[in-house]
């Protein structure tokens, strides 16, 4: 084994004392957008201050940056336009890039004077820029630091580093805020990934895996190596799984033939109904209460997951949901549940101003063949 990481340091310590230490955070991951141009600019006229503050964003020490021709390219093979995304979208470009937070703002130019050219036959305008900058989080929009306002007495670079400076003077992190992902990744709605790396071993982790499940890491008890499938599942997804670019991963098999070393990263997955065992019966949800514990109320928003499964021979969609709750945001997957697979409801709960109280509240859910379902999310916040 090359090196131990964090989470067999993890296990280790819960099989000792049952308790594990979280670390501290220090550094957001981050994408930075082109900035919009608003009144009397063009876009190109302010092409270069994005490069310019995402220089100093990464001297500033508090972010961690994706290189911008890596945003280009996910906003490109997203056919979106670059001066015009949605929230949506910019929430699609976070998740592809697996980062934190997007950079994004809007630049004017306050007209101050108007001058004659040297030829004194021409006036061109002498101004300030005025410029907004917004860190919104990717996971639920939230605006995690803002800076802002005129240029003054100071070059474009100048201006950039004062605005760098704003934003990470600004920022809130949440307590719980952990740079790595906190919870499992879910690909193509069934296919669940470890968070991390176990390491690199020259042979099959066995002993690791069972502690991992005896464990119950991360909620799950079945951790596996992926099957080759799976893993070519995983490395067309290796940015957003934030796997090591130079590393060879393992699937089930591939210390049959000889000892060399693989990275491992394991998954599990939500057993999709086989197409034999489909029948007449009705969709159902899975679990149908959804029990989220202790919360911290400095945790910022906490997640739980419906699955809906489709064990007809027919197509069924969802198409209205409801709750009971202002505290509550419902994220639903509208898409066609094909007979076999299995939808997805995520459901995210925001802790802020409840500090003491216990909730349970119901999300109702209309199917397009007209069946109703009632769902629970619960907890305490502390």
């Amino acid at each position: 084994m090359k090196f131990v990481p964090k989470i067999l340091l993890f296990l280790l310590l819960l099989l000792m004392s049952n308790s594990a230490i979280a670390q501290k955070p220090n550094k957001l991951r981050i994408a930075i957008l082109d900035l919009n141009a608003g009144v009397n600019r063009s876009q190109s006229q302010i092409d270069g201050l994005a490069d310019m503050l995402s220089v100093e964003l990464f001297n500033s020490g508090c972010f961690t940056l994706i290189e911008r021709t890596q945003v280009d390219k996910v906003i490109l093979e997203q056919n979106f336009q670059k001066n015009s995304l949605s929230a949506s979208q910019r929430k699609k470009i976070g998740e592809i890039l697996g980062v934190d937070a997007i950079v994004t703002g809007i630049v004017n130019f306050i007209v101050r004077d108007t001058r004659w050219g040297s030829d004194n036959s021409s006036k061109f305008d002498v101004g300030e820029y005025n410029i907004d900058i917004r860190l919104i989080n990717v996971e639920n929009g939230e605006l995690l630091s803002t800076a802002g306002g005129e240029q003054k007495n100071e070059t474009e670079r100048e201006l950039m580093k004062r605005i760098a400076k704003q934003l990470a003077d600004n920022l809130e992190i949440p307590n719980n805020y952990n740079p790595s992902q906190s919870s499992p990744y879910l690909l193509y709605d069934y296919l669940y990934v470890f968070p991390e790396d176990l390491g690199v071993f020259s042979s099959a982790p066995s002993s690791l895996i069972t502690a991992t499940n005896k464990n119950s890491a991360y909620g799950y008890n079945d951790w596996r190596l992926p099957t080759q499938e799976e893993l070519d599942a995983l490395n067309s997804n290796r940015k957003k799984l934030r796997m090591n670019s130079n590393s060879f991963y393992a699937h089930d098999k591939s210390w049959t033939y000889g000892k060399s070393e693989y990275a491992v990263r394991l998954v599990r997955t939500e057993i999709l109904l086989q197409q034999e065992s489909i029948t007449q019966g009705n969709p159902y949800f899975e679990p149908k209460i959804c029990d989220l514990g202790k919360i911290s109320v400095l945790s910022g928003y906490a997640r739980g997951q419906f699955m809906l499964k489709n064990p007809t021979k027919n197509s069924i969609s969802i198409i209205s949901v409801s709750n009971t709750s202002k505290a509550i945001i419902v994220d639903v997957d509208y898409n066609a549940i094909n007979p076999g697979e299995v939808g997805v409801i995520n459901v995210y709960y925001n802790p802020n101003g409840k500090q003491g109280l216990s909730f349970k509240h119901t999300i109702n859910v209309t199917l397009s063949d007209g069946q109703q379902y009632s769902l629970q999310i619960m907890g305490s916040v502390e």
